[in-house]
């Protein structure tokens, strides 16, 4: 993202980017299929950095911006399975250690939240572990508060949140089935509520995010029999979603992931079975413009994840480069 978190990458390593991605360009589609854009889409990716060092992890990559500007970005480890957290691009810490409560098989997540940072990830033991921290001590790594379980509320697979200025709304696959489910914490609360079935299947994790134009959750989820793209709604205050829509034809073997931005405009961006990028997009007004492939070809083997920040939405992506985490601006209405 184009500010002091990537100052010190864009004025020193400007030129070494540009080696790494023509050495990276196995990753690149070798196909003559031409490349559209979304608007505002970037035409190249910049590595995700901490400690003046490109991250690695072997899945996807999390990270949220606070009202001022303080990146905490989370990820699992590239060798250890530990929950690793990066502030500021500064050197990674970790909460805490222990089989369960700091060690993950899948992408850990972090959202920020009317003045704290939360930050989760599934235990080897199928529970869902939380951690927080007020978002002006979070560069200090003994603030997090220690991972504890949310009672109820199990999965094997990564959760996903959307906030709102009156709580957090979590959706996660079951950790026995695969129906999809949403619990929601009111603001300064630390008790979810129970859990409540979604109305879905999918074989893998749903992602959420909430629309403030519209006051309403936009669900993403990969269709149970078919591998298609599909979303559902719900509006701030009720309890039920509406029928499933899809976005048709693409099809994932992984969790398609979707973003708001501050005014309303959607991106959804979706993998499809050869590891290549799709983005379609819906301004606040309008109709979904139909899938876009992204504009570089690149590939990888998990899913990508979706960071706003100040009207735009970027694009994250764990490469096939040895799992180095890249960023580029991927939608701007």
């Amino acid at each position: 993202m184009f500010s002091s978190r990537h100052s010190f990458w864009l004025k020193r390593g400007r030129l070494w980017a540009v080696a790494l991605i023509a050495a990276c360009a196995v990753t690149l589609a070798t196909g003559s299929e031409a490349f559209a854009s979304e608007p505002g889409e970037g035409s190249s990716w910049t590595p995700e950095i901490a400690n003046h060092t490109p991250i690695q992890s072997r899945d996807t990559y999390s990270e949220a911006r606070s009202d001022s500007g303080r990146l905490v970005g989370i990820y699992r480890g590239e060798f250890d399975d530990h929950v690793w957290i990066s502030v500021d691009n500064e050197t990674p810490t970790s909460i805490g250690y222990g089989a369960n409560t700091s060690q993950t098989t899948t992408a850990p997540r972090v959202i920020y939240s009317n003045g704290w940072f939360y930050a989760f990830h599934t235990g080897t033991d199928g529970n869902i572990y939380w951690s927080r921290v007020a978002s002006g001590f979070a560069a200090i790594g003994a603030s997090w508060s220690a991972w504890a379980p949310i009672t109820g509320q199990r999965t094997y697979q990564s959760v996903s949140l959307a906030t709102t200025a009156s709580g957090l709304l979590m959706v996660y696959r079951g950790a026995s089935d695969t129906r999809m489910w949403a619990s929601w914490l009111p603001v300064g609360s630390v008790n979810w509520a129970p859990a409540q079935y979604m109305g879905f299947q999918s074989n893998s994790a749903p992602t959420v995010t909430f629309n403030p134009y519209w006051q309403a959750f936009y669900a993403v989820f990969r269709g149970l029999n078919d591998d298609r793209v599909y979303y559902a709604e719900q509006y701030l205050g009720q309890n039920w979603w509406t029928s499933a829509y899809q976005l048709p034809s693409i099809q994932t073997n992984s969790s398609p992931v979707i973003a708001s931005d501050q005014a309303g405009n959607l991106l959804v961006t979706a993998r499809d079975y050869s590891g290549h990028l799709w983005l379609q997009s819906r301004g606040y007004l309008g109709d979904w413009a139909g899938w876009q492939a992204e504009n570089t070809g690149w590939q990888t083997n998990v899913s990508p994840f979706l960071s706003v920040y100040r009207g735009v939405i970027y694009l994250l992506l764990t490469g096939m480069d040895a799992g180095t985490i890249y960023w580029k601006p991927g939608y701007r209405g």
